[in-house]
């Protein structure tokens, strides 16, 4: 298989699949705590990762790591694992899936805003334009009004959740910046699982003290299987074997399709509508991305940010 249709292949399964964690999370939030589910599903993310290491046998790797990359590796986890899906998973108690799908996609825009405020990196007229475009994205998707069950206020709340869930996770890409050097995929898959794990646990075990499983059904424990195996570990490993091979700019624009996974998973499994609003600003967001990924500088291809929108690095 040539490199760039290989490449094609692994980035958009690996994106595609991160657009499944939003349906995935739909799905189990609203009967299961959401520090529980974390505990779980980073349990079999663990587990997972961790025989993928010792298979590969870079167990040395991850006994060699500095005490810095410790420490940041436990940030990112704080960032891009715990508080990310904190956030989001609550915010996915009082909007759509597919609203929260729109509101990850603007992660690349955040991210180029935040590396011009904190890391001082130039921006060019074709990023100002994306960032514009997703902001007015934005504001058409919050404020015009549809017909649906859910309240504007309630989507506001949901919204709001999310959005920032998008600030943990651009922060998480930020962080990576600071590795040096970068451990593999794997091993940061694993540490960050790990760190995530321990934070989630306290809270975790208080809940399962007080949870009923017997409310559970085998679509729940799929579920969670599911978003451990598959969201967290396959997905971001997929993504980094696709991005390892192109140019920082043709990755940007694999953005699009987390969106456009969400929707049509959210629809065709939770049975939630399609409006023509959706679609207005799903063209704008996607526009917006492909305008941020032709910023390719020196600086900006050493960003890669990790499926869960690319969890878990």
């Amino acid at each position: 298989m040539k490199q760039s249709y290989r490449a094609f292949v692994e980035m958009t399964l690996g994106m595609f699949i991160s657009g499944s964690a939003v349906v995935v999370g739909k799905i189990v939030v609203m009967d299961m705590p959401v520090f529980l589910f974390q505990m779980y599903t980073l349990s079999i993310a663990l587990l997972f990762s961790g025989i993928i290491i010792l298979l590969m046998k870079k167990s040395s790797d991850l006994v060699q790591l500095s005490k810095e990359n410790l420490l940041i590796l436990f940030f990112q986890a704080l960032m891009g694992t715990f508080l990310y899906r904190v956030f989001l998973l609550y915010g996915l108690r009082f909007t759509s899936a597919g609203e929260s799908g729109i509101i990850l996609s603007t992660i690349p825009a955040v991210i180029t805003l935040l590396s011009w405020i904190f890391l001082k990196e130039k921006i060019h007229s074709s990023t100002i334009l994306g960032i514009l475009l997703c902001i007015l994205g934005i504001v058409v998707f919050n404020f015009i009004n549809i017909s649906t069950d859910i309240t504007l206020s309630y989507r506001l709340m949901g919204n709001s959740l999310v959005f920032i869930a998008v600030l943990g996770e651009s922060l998480f890409t930020l962080l990576r910046k600071k590795l040096s050097p970068v451990p593999s995929p794997i091993v940061s898959t694993f540490m960050v699982s790990f760190y995530g794990f321990i934070l989630a646990l306290p809270f975790a075990l208080y809940e399962q003290y007080h949870f009923n499983f017997s409310i559970l059904t085998y679509t729940h424990y799929f579920a969670i299987f599911y978003y451990g195996a598959f969201v967290t570990v396959l997905s971001f490993s997929l993504w980094f074997a696709g991005v390892s091979k192109v140019s920082a700019s043709t990755a940007g624009a694999y953005y699009g399709i987390f969106p456009v996974s969400v929707f049509l998973l959210s629809s065709f499994i939770l049975g939630e509508p399609i409006y023509f609003r959706h679609i207005l600003v799903l063209l704008l967001i996607v526009s917006s991305i492909i305008l941020l990924s032709k910023q390719s500088t020196a600086k900006t291809s050493q960003i890669k940010s990790h499926p869960e929108t690319h969890e878990s690095e």
